[in-house]
């Protein structure tokens, strides 16, 4: 639940700051970047039930970065009138992904990753 409502608080505002304060991010309209939103919090919910524990840190954070990207990236681009640049989608996932691991180390501290099995 934790991780829930920080992905809900966090990804909203780094990809809408993004939006609005760079001409690397743009959307054609407002249900494009509500939908990138939902789905960059479903997988990043499903890749911390999958594959979060004590020992994959490292690699938790890494496949929560590569599919920020591809999601950012790719997805994003194919919406009519969106434009996510190469380097805005890096940037942004790489935001995410500190995010990401500051997160893991709570869940992982705070022994919240060992009741879902891993």
């Amino acid at each position: 639940m934790i991780s829930f409502i920080v992905k809900i608080i966090t990804i909203p505002i780094v990809l809408l700051l993004a939006m609005f304060m760079s001409d690397n991010v743009e959307y054609g309209a407002m249900w494009q970047p509500f939908l990138i939103i939902l789905l960059l919090i479903g997988s990043g919910l499903a890749l911390e039930y999958a594959v979060l524990n004590s020992k994959t840190l490292w690699t938790s954070v890494a496949l929560d970065l590569i599919t920020a990207f591809i999601i950012l990236y790719f997805i994003s681009n194919t919406f009519e009138g969106a434009y996510v640049s190469f380097g805005g989608a890096l940037l942004i996932s790489v935001i995410l992904g500190v995010c990401e691991y500051m997160l893991h180390r709570f869940l992982i501290s705070s022994k919240n990753v060992d009741k879902a099995p891993a």
